[in-house]
């Protein structure tokens, strides 16, 4: 979906609608709870397979440009569902783009709490990063990143056309151990796509012993941040290397300063071992769109809103959430 000024795209939202089954974290009746809807048909607004959303503005557009091209997408979108018969959702939105969630006066928009993504500040490296943290929790992470020097892996950046034979089997592995039935062909064509289209923002930390890859942490570079997407490695080497932490937390964190970026970015979930290591955790918010819920629907939005809140409060302070 996009707003053309003449010929020139001013702004747009990737929209896919579903009339059978749905992602499981894009399905609003998974998410929060059954939802009558006159159809089985979902149309979602922004990502179908990431950890955020973002409305997507030419640059160089000004404040108030960006709002009114905001609320002729959410126009559109409520018109697009509303000729489904359709509910309608844009999900894991940070709270910077939730002004633009609102910008069409005409569209009610049911707007939630919904998750949480982590970041590590980047700059200054490593060693800055060390640095910053008490002296007990230096020791113990300094002794993860030993780890990697003493089992002998070395460490090397690629784009990911240039490695999709050397990580496929590693990538299908780790998706099979959650139960995902994918082989080395079916990852390999994946990451192949990927570089077609975005293989100018694609960085992939190796690690290998003796030419061996032994594991394998996937980044794709945007706006200020470089996101932290996938890993894949040897069973025996993550444990022996703590492999996992030295090539997505560590090895992430010098290739985002080098790269001149903010920002690593962990994604949602298991925010235990992110904020020990560092991370500030930020507001992810959902808006349901295109459809009258009933008292019974809004009750169980509630419900579910506050149980999210609740787990979230072991890691910020909730009262500071403003919508």
């Amino acid at each position: 979906m996009v707003i053309l000024d003449g010929e020139t795209v001013v702004s747009a939202l990737p929209v896919s609608t579903f009339s059978g089954e749905i992602p499981r974290f894009y399905d609003p009746s998974f998410l929060y709870g059954p939802l009558e809807k006159s159809s089985n048909t979902v149309s979602l607004m922004g990502t179908r397979e990431g950890y955020s959303s973002e409305f997507l503005f030419r640059e160089g557009i000004s404040e108030d440009q960006r709002t009114q091209a905001a609320g002729m997408l959410i126009g559109a979108f409520a018109d697009h569902c509303s000729r489904r018969s359709a509910i309608g959702g844009m999900f894991y939105l940070p709270k910077s783009d939730l002004r633009f969630l609102r910008a069409s006066p005409e569209v009610d928009v049911d707007v939630r709490f919904m998750d949480a993504f982590a970041r590590i500040p980047v700059k200054g490296g490593l060693a800055n990063y060390f640095d910053g943290m008490k002296s007990k929790t230096k020791i113990k992470f300094k002794r993860e990143r030993r780890k990697l020097h003493e089992s002998g892996i070395e460490v090397e950046v690629a784009r990911l056309s240039e490695c999709a034979d050397d990580i496929a089997g590693l990538s299908a592995d780790a998706l099979q151990k959650f139960g995902h039935n994918f082989s080395f062909a079916d990852e390999k064509s994946r990451f192949l796509r990927q570089a077609r289209h975005c293989d100018d923002m694609s960085h992939i930390v190796i690690g290998r012993v003796g030419g061996r890859v032994v594991g394998f942490a996937q980044f794709f570079s945007w706006g200020n941040a470089l996101y932290a997407r996938h890993f894949g490695a040897v069973s025996r080497d993550v444990i022996d290397a703590a492999l996992y932490f030295n090539l997505v937390y560590y090895e992430g964190i010098g290739l985002a300063d080098s790269l001149g970026l903010s920002y690593l970015d962990l994604g949602c979930d298991t925010f235990g071992p992110k904020v020990a290591r560092g991370a500030q955790l930020y507001s992810l918010w959902c808006g349901l769109i295109g459809q009258a819920l009933s008292r019974e629907e809004k009750l169980t939005l509630e419900f579910e809103e506050k149980s999210r809140k609740n787990d979230m409060a072991n890691f910020f302070d909730i009262s500071k959430l403003v919508t």
